[in-house]
This record gives structure tokens, C-alpha cells and sequence, in this order.
């Protein structure tokens, strides 16, 4: 029978110590050089080693079961989310549990509180939208990781999402591909509370969180590289960022182009997926044809956007990677890491489906 692979043969290929290559496995990467650490994993990988998170769990006092905290799944990017957040945790040998905070008493502060009650080692929390000081999440005394909210940085360890990024990578790919007229779908409706249409832009332009305000923010910023201003006749508000409120936004655009007597936009870039399915719709039901009237681009590559008709271009910011990198994250301090929080800037990229022309 062949016997498992030991962190002693790991330390013998790699010609190190046993010690060096425990704090290669447990994530502590400030105790050695990255030469090293490579030499390590390379050891690793011949060797076909793998972490028993069991025998850890046991030999520490672990559970084994790590979780993830989403405010809830009236969005579609939560359940996709979740689904490559318990693929991960099972690669790694873990086992994952969900909490949904969206609809308790006070929130976010109330999960947080209950959380050490709930049986895991650590939480990777979902949150994008802003927090005061005195929050329970700057307080609190387990292991997480923060998903999405600018405001802890520096606080605690985050995974910066790349909404502002993608979303103006692909409006600047809209413009360069000749559409004179670009519109955004999906903006914050109290925005307009703001009355001045200056110091309503330099608003977004100014913000740190809430995932709507930064993609409008990265819109906003192509059109600058670009050197266009903002047309707020094209910039539509919807009450939530998902499929009802996109195609009622999109109704309500193109109404507003028939009735003031202005241009179709001929391309728009959306909040996120489930925003442009419900732009697609109202398009389509518009008769304007897609892409070859009315150019979209989504955000999220949610599993079904290759299944919509047409099929969506889309921004993909690989959450495959981000959940991955964040239970490594969370699994280091989970073993002791005790370092200063780190900042993880995900990378975006654009996803040329049906709803864009090619652009040469």
C-alpha cells in the first residue's frame, strides 16, 4: 500500500527544514523568502502532498467548518458566489456553512455577535456597504475575511472586489469600438437625490463602497479617459441591481429618448448580469436589434449569461480565484496568523459573448 506523502519528505526534496515547510503549509509566507516558499511548493506539487485538515481540526481543536456570510439572494452573484465558495472550501478539505444577515434585527452588527455561537473556525463576510467605527465587525474576536467593503482596509483582511476596474474596462471597450452614445444601468436611485449634477458625479467619484455606485464610478471614469462628460440623461437608476428594476430601467430609457427626441444610446454597460437580462428583454421588446442596434455588457459572468439570448458579454472578476484566495486567508489566521490585515486586489476581464460586435 503506498503510504502518504509526510511534511518530512516535503522538507527532504526541498532541501529545507521540517519547520520551513509547516509555515509554507500554514500560510506564514513572512518567515521565509519567496525563493524558498517556491522551492517548498514546487516539493509539494511532485509529491502530490495534501494538507489532512482533519487531523489538524482534531490536533488544534478545529471544527473543520468554515462560513460565509451574504446579506442575502435576491441578486444572482450571491448563489454563484456561495456555489464557488463550498467547491473551494471542499478542495481545501473543509466543510462550509451560510448565514444570511440581510434580514436580521440591525444586520450585519447582529450576525457578527451571533456568529461565534454558529460552530466555525472563521467567516468570510460579504458586505459593500459602508461601516462605522463603533460596527461589531471592527470588534470582533474570530477570524474573517472581508469581501467587498473598501472601509476595512488596513482594518482587516479584505478582498477587494474590482467593480469600479471592470466596469470601466468595459465601457472604454464600448467607446473604442465607435458607439458615439453609451448609457449605464443600474446606478443608485438616492444619487439623485443630489440635485447638482457636479457635485452628483464628483459623489461617485468620491465613493469607497456599495458595488451600483462603483461601477457607475468606473462608467464615469472611462468616459473622462475618453474625453467625454457625463450625459445623466443616459445614466438610469434602479431600486436594486437585478432583473425587474434593469428592464424597467431600460424601458424607462428608451421612453425618455422617444419622448425628448434624442439618440438610442448605441451601447449600454450594466451594473452587473442580472441588470442587462432584463435590459435584453426590454431591447428586444423594443425591436432594436443586439449587438447590431443596441450593444451590452454585463458584470459578474454569472453561470447562465452564455444561456441568454443572445448570449452576454460580460465582465468576469474570476470569483473562482477570489473565494479560493480568501479561505487561504482565512485558514492562515485561523492557524495563528497574527500579521497586519492584508488588501487582495482581484484583477477583471472581458468576456465577448452575443450582446457586443467585434471590435477590430
Amino acid at each position: 500500500m503506498k503510504r502518504n506523502v509526510t511534511l518530512k519528505d516535503v522538507a527532504a526534496l526541498a532541501g529545507v527544514s521540517f519547520k520551513t515547510v509547516s509555515n509554507v503549509v500554514n500560510h506564514r509566507d513572512d518567515q521565509m523568502t519567496a525563493q524558498t516558499r517556491e522551492r517548498v511548493l514546487k516539493a509539494i506539487n511532485e509529491l502530490g502532498y495534501q494538507t489532512n485538515h482533519s487531523a489538524r481540526s482534531l490536533k488544534l481543536g478545529r471544527t473543520g467548518v468554515i462560513g460565509l456570510a451574504v446579506p442575502g439572494f435576491a441578486q444572482p452573484f450571491f448563489g454563484y458566489l456561495t456555489d464557488e465558495a463550498a467547491v473551494a472550501a471542499q478542495e481545501h478539505g473543509l466543510e462550509l456553512i451560510v448565514s444570511v444577515y440581510e434580514h436580521l434585527n440591525n444586520g450585519l452588527d447582529t450576525f457578527v455577535r451571533k456568529a461565534p455561537q454558529l460552530g466555525a473556525d472563521g467567516w468570510i463576510i460579504f458586505n459593500d456597504q459602508p461601516l462605522p467605527p463603533t460596527a461589531s465587525l471592527f470588534h470582533q474576536s474570530f477570524p474573517i475575511v472581508v469581501s467587498g467593503n473598501r472601509s476595512v482596509h488596513g482594518l482587516l483582511d479584505l478582498m477587494s472586489t474590482p467593480n469600479t476596474q471592470g466596469s470601466r474596462l468595459g465601457t472604454q471597450w464600448l467607446i473604442d469600438g465607435g458607439n458615439d452614445i453609451v448609457a449605464f444601468i443600474g446606478a443608485p436611485k438616492p444619487l439623485f437625490d443630489i440635485d447638482d449634477e457636479r457635485e452628483r458625479e464628483q459623489a461617485v467619484l468620491d465613493a469607497t463602497d456599495e458595488s451600483a455606485i462603483l461601477h457607475l464610478k468606473g462608467y464615469i471614469q472611462a468616459l473622462h479617459a475618453r474625453g467625454r462628460t457625463v450625459d445623466w440623461r443616459y445614466v438610469m437608476p434602479c431600486s436594486t441591481i437585478s432583473t425587474p428594476p434593469g428592464e424597467r430601467a431600460a424601458h424607462r430609457l428608451l421612453e425618455r429618448c422617444r419622448d425628448a427626441r434624442i439618440a438610442v444610446p448605441s451601447a449600454i454597460m450594466c451594473a452587473n448580469d442580472a441588470v442587462a437580462y432584463g435590459v435584453i428583454s426590454a431591447v428586444s421588446q423594443a425591436g432594436l436589434s443586439i449587438p447590431g442596434d443596441v450593444e451590452i455588457i454585463g458584470f459578474d459572468n454569472l453561470p447562465g449569461s452564455q444561456y441568454v439570448v443572445p448570449p452576454l458579454s460580460t465582465i468576469d472578476q474570476h470569483v473562482d480565484r477570489y473565494v479560493s484566495k480568501a479561505i487561504d486567508r482565512l485558514l492562515a489566521r485561523i492557524d495563528g496568523d497574527d500579521s497586519e490585515p492584508r488588501t487582495y486586489m482581484l484583477d477583471a476581464d472581458l468576456i465577448e459573448r452575443g450582446t457586443t460586435r467585434r471590435h477590430g
